[in-house]
């Protein structure tokens, strides 16, 4: 396991790669509390549901998606202690630690990974989105893929 104290000696770990396999997984430590984020590699897809799927609502539109970029992409909502800790405030009226954080306007919303990163200790794991418990559609025709 590799760790790094600060951002820049792990910043490549977090950099763009296009031999990193889907669902890698990596961890950012701030302060006590760890964040899990899986890498989503550039790639096409469709999304949506097929007009013949049971529940289908009208926004479901199945359509061709082309991602040009791979991204991380953090495993739950942002807490609203992850939001203050990076933040400073915290703009949700339903509190709570470990509730999502909610009324972020659009330039915080932008400032949020950059803020994260003048703050963070990175630390590297191998897993993969192949965890129990995870649900995905991930290449399927059916609603739900279940790893359990």
């Amino acid at each position: 396991m590799m760790n790094s104290n600060h951002c820049d000696g792990g910043a490549l770990l977090w950099a763009e790669s296009p031999t990193r396999p889907a669902g890698f997984r990596q961890t950012l430590t701030i302060g006590d509390a760890e964040y899990g984020f899986c890498w989503i590699p550039a790639g096409e897809f469709d999304m949506g549901s097929p007009e013949s799927e049971l529940n289908r609502d009208d926004g479901e539109v199945l359509h061709h998606v082309k991602l040009t970029r791979g991204f991380w992409l953090l495993e739950t909502p942002t807490t609203q202690a992850f939001y203050h800790e990076i933040m400073g405030t915290n703009p949700s009226c339903n509190e709570g630690d470990d509730r999502p954080v909610e009324r972020v306007i659009w330039f915080e919303a932008v400032d949020f990974p950059r803020a994260s990163k003048r703050r963070c200790r990175r630390k590297r794991s191998g897993n993969t989105l192949a965890e129990p418990g995870r649900k995905r559609r991930f290449g399927s025709e059916t609603p739900w893929i279940s790893t359990e």
